[in-house]
């Protein structure tokens, strides 16, 4: 679309209409002094002394050229014509920007920079011509300039829009600027826009939609050349989402094999073995449809990407030519799976996809699968994986650890943990760590005679544990920071200091949505690379709910799916759990855990059920891990109990021999577990009995409740032999039978209680 603003033309006008008014002799005066430059009014509508105008002009969003005539005031003034969006007073909505600077050069903003390829000296209150052409497609401009009635001179050539500009996809706007020292006058003005097509976009519907998070379109299995071509538009500017081709259907960053992306960049981009790259620039503008086509060999793992502006017919250009797949994704059988991801700024959507028939000739028959290994649990918030300005940034809840490089393979574990593949160069973690507190750890020491570096007014605090970063992080290290409360009034052991904890894994090689976090403790991380298809679940029953008392599901998974940071001894340890993350006491530790294992037996649908699973699984890990290091948990009030269930509910579900004969082992006192340490003989209690041979009775109204749940689930799930201290179970059926029983400690008892009631014969 062409518009003319056009003072001469104007003048032209009134010109004419004069001659019809003999009256008016002096008239042509008048006009030829307007004409004049020297004569313009200081009050013309397109003169500006200091400040902004604006001048309304037909949206510009594929190509642009304009011409226009312009006169600077005086020499060495400051005066920038620029092409905006929008008719804010300020230079946050303008891409391409021309200026009549303080050195008395003509200039164009180049990215971040005023510059020109060659030096053009303005002349003070003569007319100047510019033409500005801009390609929306490369984001780049090119600018000329001349004095009237002189040709034009090419004074920038490919010059990059405005770098505060990323977001603008269109201009619809011509503004000026003074400083007040010096005015611009703006004379005739031709704006020849050309703008993308986005009406046919709206008989388009699209097939697939990804919005924070993953969706996935199983497709035809091809193992050799294939050729895919689909549409593809992003809903956001500078939005990071992609198309990609996989193997299978797994929310796995790791599982991707070719890909294209909508960058933060404002770019389409491709991933290239180990990083995003094309070999040419192409922005895209939110709303619009790209046709997109890939070329790959499933054998060469190789593949090209092109792409074209599908409402115009713009002829398609090459982004990549033989990339390489995504380093570190395994050999496959093929491809059979598009994939398409995006963050929480925005959402990708495709449509009209192609994709060619399988070029399978014969395949052997498949072994069944079993249906809880098909689709991994991953409850609560996933690990976040993103690459920024060529760093890889690790996010979780409300910690961002920030790896230099993005050589590396990275993702979420089935509880949502960060993981990535090492070693590796750790920038920084936010939230960030000041004086003593929010304080980070590698591979925190458990059991007697350790210490801590996340709080200083915690307990048992050695600053020189503390994490500096940049911190480089060998393979087998479990990074593990806190967030702190030093306002947080209560004494040194009490739950309080530390709001909660998150954890970062550096591992040799890559893990999956599938795979158990190895324990924080054990540095021996290679030990424990279970999976979620490791798991047996045979010998867990399941049995109806006992009516309102049951807890909800929602309400246990979130109480056990974030790490238990628990690896301080005895009862300073209450200090170190995180108030987002566990219960604080032992008995409200104990009674989650009982809970968190009865829940996993009743009849619900598989996804809470087998959540409470995994995260009991997990428990379990940290605490064996926290035994292989030297942990145990005397006998002291209500502090310790709960531990042991974890352990032996994990051995059973993973056939791990040596987490069930963990009662076995030796330890500093007899039992190495508060709860068979506090019982004895034929079911009697003593609150420090094998640690001190102190059989008084206190805290047995603490205790007793919560371990009602321990002792039940145990029998049910098939642990009982494994506990390996029959007085702790005599115990509770003492209680039990007691007019004690009935009493609460924690608001679980009472579902305690009830499942007791219900299921104790029959197990």
């Amino acid at each position: 679309m062409k518009t003319i603003l056009n003072a001469a033309f104007l003048i032209a006008v009134v010109g004419g209409l004069a001659g019809c008014l003999e009256e008016l002799e002096d008239l042509e005066d008048i006009i030829s002094e307007i004409n004049d430059s020297e004569g313009t009014s200081m009050d013309s509508p397109y003169k500006l002394s200091e400040g902004w105008k604006h001048f309304s002009q037909s949206e510009a969003s594929s190509v642009l050229s304009t011409t226009f005539e312009i006169r600077p005031g005086r020499l060495n003034m400051d005066g920038v014509i620029s092409l905006s969006n929008s008719d804010a007073d300020n230079s946050s909505s303008a891409i391409a920007s021309v200026r009549f600077s303080p050195d008395g050069f003509i200039e164009a903003r180049d990215a971040d920079e005023y510059r020109a390829d060659i030096d053009f000296t303005y002349v003070e209150d003569q007319w100047h011509e510019i033409k500005i052409d801009v390609d929306f497609t490369t984001r780049t401009y090119d600018v000329s300039a001349a004095i009237k009635g002189t040709p034009l001179t090419l004074l920038v050539q490919g010059a990059d829009f405005r770098a505060e500009a990323e977001a603008i996809s269109s201009v619809s706007y011509l503004s000026l600027w003074t400083s007040g020292i010096g005015s611009l006058e703006l004379g005739s003005l031709i704006w020849d826009a050309e703008s993308l097509d986005v009406v046919d976009s709206e008989n388009i519907e699209p097939d697939y939609r990804a919005d924070n998070g993953w969706t996935h379109s199983n497709q035809n299995l091809i193992q050799g050349d294939m050729t895919t071509t689909f549409l593809m538009r992003a809903e956001s500017a500078l939005m990071d989402g992609f198309v990609a081709l996989t193997a299978t259907a797994a929310d796995d960053f790791n599982g991707l094999l070719a890909t294209v992306r909508f960058a933060p960049s404002g770019q389409i981009d491709v991933r290239d073995g180990d990083e995003y790259r094309s070999d040419t620039a192409f922005y895209y503008s939110p709303g619009v449809w790209y046709q997109v086509t890939f070329e790959t060999n499933v054998v060469s793992r190789l593949y090209s990407v092109s792409v074209a502006e599908y409402a115009n017919e713009i002829n398609a250009v090459d982004l990549i030519v033989d990339a390489s797949y995504r380093t570190g994704t395994d050999e496959t059988a093929g491809i059979s799976n598009l994939a398409l991801w995006s963050s929480d700024v925005g959402a990708i959507e495709i449509a009209q996809l192609s994709w060619p028939e399988s070029d399978v000739v014969a395949t052997d028959p498949e072994e069944p699968t079993d249906p809880i290994t098909e689709a991994p649990l991953v409850y609560g918030e996933k690990c976040e994986v993103v690459e920024i300005d060529g760093n890889t940034h690790l996010r979780h809840y409300e910690y961002e650890w920030i790896v230099q490089g993005v050589d590396h393979n990275a993702g979420a574990y089935i509880t949502g943990d960060c993981w990535i593949t090492g070693p590796v160069v750790v920038e920084s973690v936010t939230p960030e760590p000041y004086a003593d507190s929010n304080g980070s750890m590698a591979n925190p020491a458990a059991g007697p005679d350790t210490s801590q570096g996340y709080e200083g007014g915690l307990a048992l605090y050695d600053a020189s544990l503390r994490l500096e970063f940049p911190y480089s992080a060998a393979v087998n290290t479990s990074i593990v920071s806190s967030v702190t409360d030093p306002t947080f009034v209560g004494t040194n052991n009490r739950q309080g200091w530390v709001v909660s904890h998150g954890i970062l894994t550096v591992i040799p090689t890559v893990a999956s949505e599938s795979h158990f976090r190895p324990p924080y403790s054990d540095p021996d991380k290679e030990s424990y690379e279970f999976t979620f298809a490791d798991l047996s679940l045979s010998h867990i029953p399941r049995v109806d709910s006992v009516g309102e008392t049951t807890p909800l599901a929602d309400t246990i998974i979130e109480q056990t799916v974030r790490p238990w940071l628990d690896h301080h001894f005895e009862y300073l340890g209450r200090g170190l759990h995180a108030i987002d993350n566990m219960p604080g006491y032992g008995a409200n530790v104990t009674s989650t855990v009982g809970t968190a294992c009865l829940a996993s037996t009743l009849d619900w649908p598989d996804e809470d059920r087998l959540a409470i699973t995994a995260n009991m699984v997990q428990i379990g890990i940290d605490n064996y891990g926290m035994i292989q290091v030297g942990q145990y948990y005397p006998a002291n009030g209500g502090h310790h109990s709960g531990r042991l269930l974890p352990i032996l509910y994990a051995g059973k579900a993973l056939n791990h021999s040596e987490m069930l004969s963990v009662t076995s082992r030796s330890y500093p006192i007899e039992h190495g577990f508060a709860e068979n340490c506090q019982t004895y003989g034929d079911g009697q209690y003593g609150i420090r009995y094998c640690s001190r041979g102190d059989a008084s009775t206190n805290y047995v109204t603490v205790n007793s409740p919560t371990w009602v749940a321990q002792s039940l689930c145990a029998r049910m799930i098939g642990v009982e032999e494994n506990w390996n201290h029959q007085p702790f179970f005599d115990y509770v059926e003492n209680w039990t039978q007691s007019s004690d029983f009935g009493d609460v400690y924690d608001p679980y008892n009472y579902f305690h209680n009830d499942m007791w009631l219900q299921y104790n014969s029959e197990y």
